[in-house]
């Protein structure tokens, strides 16, 4: 397995030898900063899996953080109860 890796805002330690790995040290306030996200997406790039342990972002945070990986999707169940709170007249 690889040892741990780190940059200035993150340390990076893998979980096993196929892929995985923890992010550690990362401000949640710091997620989508431009100086902080290369090291993040390297390392998703290299262990294909990363677990960040009580990072506790709002929903926007969490959408607009996902979202500089690529398009987000929503699950195609919470699809269907957004879809059905639209026809039902239900706030969502």
């Amino acid at each position: 397995m690889e040892s741990k890796t780190s940059s200035p805002h993150i340390e990076v330690r893998p979980l096993a030898a196929a892929l995985g790995a923890e992010v550690a040290g990362l401000d949640p306030k710091r997620v989508s900063d431009p100086e902080v996200f290369p090291a993040i997406h390297a390392a998703w790039l290299e262990h294909q899996v990363l677990v960040l342990r009580g990072l506790a972002l709002s929903p926007e945070d969490q959408v607009a953080f996902a979202a500089q990986f690529g398009e987000v999707q929503v699950h195609a169940l919470r699809r269907a109860e957004l879809l059905a709170r639209e026809v039902h007249g239900e706030a969502g």
